[in-house]
């Protein structure tokens, strides 16, 4: 009998009941792996430092911990959604999962996470976690932009070292969003007696780095092992990209609601691949690549800090707060704006323009020229 068409990754558990020594690890089992990273297991999975013994993903299932662990994660329900499927899947369910770490650190603006999954083939998954919803963390990936390492590359890094420690097997790393970046980095700046036992890395739609830090040590030797994969229209994945191989994955969105895992689709047993990303994209993707060439790193810090002191300023700690109170963000925002010395002001103005002449010239996407031009006009009228 053929096998079942699924459409994304929550109808492949439910149906993909083989166990991992009848159909090997594939792709799709990593980024199921990778979004269950996204759940906090707080109070559930013990640290590298607790030394305990490590639980199933069926024992994950408990639903006093519900409020806890899909609260502020993108997709909660279908989060929660896809939990119930692996615990109840033979492929899943018997995953032993450990060394959960989780750090929101405002001041050193960290974001970072990572679970441990035993797999029963004797081979250890070392999950990061990717952006989260918090401001935190998205300002921790726009910090890329202008420093060589940010904090949860660090953390990265020395979880595996730690992990790699308590483990006598081999290894793998992966990731979503910025997840696949950690995978990445750790991979490549960990100690070379672990980075020997890394036979494969994931990296599902993550970000890549500046020339500078791929030029530096470690990052030769983990390329060749790196798989990555993005959606058609791949706007994080294509950031800051220095890789030439990757495979492209249909979604059923648009735009950059792609990015989304759940929108992937499955088809028999693996992705639903096509020829490569979509020309609009591909245009987006160089405005960027073109505006970052154009502006130094001490710009891009300072466009970044002003930006976020504006954001800041409603006082939102999440996306989701910024989406709460559309109205009363914008007033907050705006009067941040305002409040901002006109040279600074300018700057930004300048910066974002820039940005909105290249992406015009590459693909009418963006506020153009005379849009931006008018909120900057309307602001000064107000402090007039």
């Amino acid at each position: 009998m053929a096998e079942k068409a699924v459409k994304n990754i929550i109808d492949y558990v439910r149906q993909e009941l083989s166990p991992f020594d009848k159909k090997q690890f594939n792709d799709v089992d990593s980024l199921v792996l990778s979004q269950l990273s996204y759940v906090h297991f707080n109070g559930l999975i013990k640290s590298v430092d607790d030394m305990d013994e490590p639980v199933t993903i069926g024992e994950l299932l408990k639903a006093e911990y519900f409020e806890t662990m899909f609260s502020s994660v993108l997709n909660g329900d279908k989060s929660k959604d896809l939990l119930f499927a692996m615990a109840a899947s033979p492929r899943f369910r018997d995953i032993r999962v450990n060394y959960y770490e989780e750090c929101i650190d405002a001041k050193a603006e960290e974001q970072f996470s990572s679970v441990t999954y035993l797999l029963p083939f004797g081979l250890a998954y070392v999950a990061f976690r990717g952006t989260d919803t918090t401001l935190i963390g998205w300002k921790e990936d726009f910090n890329m932009a202008f420093m060589q390492t940010v904090p949860s590359q660090k953390s990265a890094k020395e979880q595996l070292n730690k992990v790699a420690q308590l483990l006598d097997m081999p290894l793998i790393t992966g990731g979503h969003s910025k997840g696949g970046n950690l995978a990445i980095y750790a991979a490549a700046k960990c100690h070379k007696d672990v980075q020997d036992r890394v036979t494969c890395i994931y990296s599902h739609d993550g970000p890549g780095f500046r020339k500078d830090v791929v030029q530096t040590s470690g990052f030769e030797e983990v390329f060749p092992k790196v798989k990555k994969t993005v959606p058609e229209f791949s706007m994080i994945g294509m950031l800051l990209q220095h890789q030439s191989n990757y495979n492209v994955v249909e979604s059923d969105e648009k735009f950059l609601m792609q990015h989304d895992p759940f929108s992937w689709k499955v088809g028999e047993g693996d992705f639903v691949y096509t020829k490569d990303i979509s020309s609009k994209a591909y245009a987006i993707n160089e405005s960027i690549s073109q505006w970052l060439e154009n502006v130094d790193d001490i710009s891009r810090e300072r466009f970044v800090d002003v930006l976020f002191h504006v954001i800041n300023s409603s006082g939102a700690k999440s996306v989701q707060d910024l989406e709460g109170e559309r109205y009363k963000n914008a007033m907050a925002i705006l009067d941040a704006l305002k409040g901002i010395e006109p040279e600074t002001r300018r700057f930004v103005f300048q910066t974002v323009t820039s940005f909105a002449t290249l992406s015009v010239k590459n693909l009418t996407v963006f506020p153009g020229k005379k849009q931006l031009l008018g909120i900057k006009k309307k602001i000064e009228k107000q402090e007039s």
